[in-house]
């Protein structure tokens, strides 16, 4: 399998989604312009609505740090979905949260359907059907125009997490007028418990 890789500056996203750890909106390519390779993507190489698995950095013997569905518009590209609750992923949003106004895209996939032009002296390729395989958070790609839309955290909805790994602010629980057993109440919290369960029992989050 011959597989390509195209990289863009874009802007990224990270809003919340109910899935515990948050989400994202990015743009993985521009349509019809040269990227940094001499290529021009155009807007048939990529079908709309596909789900790929988002990478860090195409490092394809770790496992993905977020889902994606690919939302197509008249001239880009877009991905968005959840992180997944994992540690890679964890560590996936903090960065993209942390660095999303320099953060750039790339995807990976194979040629179908190309064709060649002469532009100024220089050959252009056209590549006008592709297999996406999957798009990776990158710290620069191919095509100059990428990067994230937008990215909260799920925990507290904010651009700039407000949750991670320090005490969690005055906020509302219900209350109840009951005995309470902490170790057993703590047992009972399930493994995939979101952030607001977490929030609801406990002073302190990472």
């Amino acid at each position: 399998l011959l597989m390509d890789k195209k990289t863009l500056t874009s802007p990224v996203a990270l809003k919340e989604d109910g899935t515990g750890i948050g989400s994202f909106v990015a743009v993985f390519t521009t349509f019809g312009i040269i990227d940094h390779d001499g290529d021009i993507v155009e807007a048939s190489a990529i079908e709309d609505g596909i789900t790929l698995p988002v990478m860090w950095a195409h490092r394809h013997m770790d496992m993905p740090v977020a889902i994606g569905t690919v939302r197509k518009t008249d001239t880009q590209a877009l991905i968005e979905g959840p992180f997944i609750d994992s540690q890679m992923g964890r560590d996936a949003r903090a960065t993209v949260m942390a660095t999303k106004e320099v953060q750039e895209l790339s995807w990976a996939f194979e040629i179908l359907e190309a064709h060649d032009e002469t532009q100024d002296g220089a050959t252009i390729r056209h590549i006008d059907k592709a297999k996406p395989i999957e798009a990776s958070f990158v710290l620069r790609g191919s095509n100059p125009e990428t990067g994230i839309v937008d990215v909260k955290c799920d925990g507290c909805g904010a651009q700039t997490c407000e949750c991670q790994k320090q005490a969690i602010g005055p906020h509302q629980t219900a209350t109840v007028d009951r005995p309470w057993n902490g170790p057993r109440a703590e047992a009972s919290i399930p493994s995939d418990a979101t952030a607001a369960q977490l929030r609801a029992m406990h002073a302190w989050r990472d």
